[in-house]
């Protein structure tokens, strides 16, 4: 596994290889762990109720 760094925040990546029938498999799995300039809301910040999958109409009422 690696960490890298791109213009809007931070990776990881790892591959893993293996057989396919005749041939070879190699995939490489990647992660965005973190945007630049959109840090994590903490302490009074932090929502503590969970949103259930209404983040969209959160985003809207934000945006409003």
């Amino acid at each position: 596994m690696f960490e890298f760094q791109t213009d809007v925040g931070n990776a990881s990546s790892r591959t893993d290889g293996g057989s396919v029938g005749s041939g070879r498999l190699h995939v490489v799995y990647t992660n965005l762990e973190s945007l630049k300039g959109f840090s994590e809301r903490e302490g009074e910040l932090r929502d503590s109720d969970p949103d259930h999958g209404r983040w969209e109409e959160q985003l809207e009422m934000e945006g409003e």
